[in-house]
């Protein structure tokens, strides 16, 4: 199944990592401490490092779950950088789409996208 680790700085960076499938509940303990620690942070501006890369899919529910998290934090993630392979950058885009998010940006190589 799938797994997620999450580091969270007290600047306001995340660095999460997802791996295999991306069920509801692996996709509600994400948000849910991700959601907790927007909170303990206050009013700092967020980043997020998504590493994907070893992911291989995710359920519709965590689709629909990761919209309804982005439209619940309008503005408190201002950039997202995401290493994930091509099938997974299309889902992502169309997430970002639908929950009206600018700041999305896409990598294939690590380095690229922590420098960005």
């Amino acid at each position: 199944w799938g797994s997620a680790q999450i580091l969270t700085r007290k600047d306001g960076n995340f660095d999460v990592k997802l791996k295999g499938w991306g069920t509801a509940p692996v996709v509600e303990q994400v948000y849910a401490a991700v959601s907790e620690n927007l909170r303990r942070l206050g009013s700092i501006e967020c980043y997020v490092l998504l590493d994907m890369r070893r992911g291989i899919g995710s359920s519709p529910r965590a689709i629909g779950l990761a919209i309804q998290f982005l439209s619940d934090h309008p503005g408190r993630v201002k950039y997202v950088a995401i290493l994930a392979p091509p099938p997974i950058v299309v889902v992502m885009r169309a997430i970002a789409a639908a929950a009206h998010q600018n700041g999305f940006q896409f990598f294939r190589n690590p380095e690229a996208a922590e420098a960005w």
